[in-house]
């Protein structure tokens, strides 16, 4: 596997983990305003979990082909 791939897999990962962490945040801050009942709780946890998993591989695929090519051009460039 060549180097750009490495750093574009890192990066891409990195970047998608923010935005679900994000997407997580806005979940439980939803869960916390509907109340505490324990149904409730358990059928939003399911609904976060989709909207981070939903939110996380479109993300991840799109950075990894940006930082992918940027990455080659930037090798292109020194070569």
């Amino acid at each position: 596997m060549d180097q750009s791939l490495k750093k574009a897999i890192r990066d891409g990962l990195i970047s998608s983990s923010i935005i679900s962490f994000i997407s997580y945040m806005f979940g439980i801050v939803e869960i916390m305003e509907e109340g505490f009942s324990l149904i409730n709780m358990a059928l939003s946890l399911i609904g976060v979990m989709w909207i981070g998993i939903i939110s996380f591989t479109p993300v991840f695929v799109i950075s990894l082909i940006y930082f992918y090519f940027k990455e080659r051009k930037k090798t292109e460039r020194l070569i």
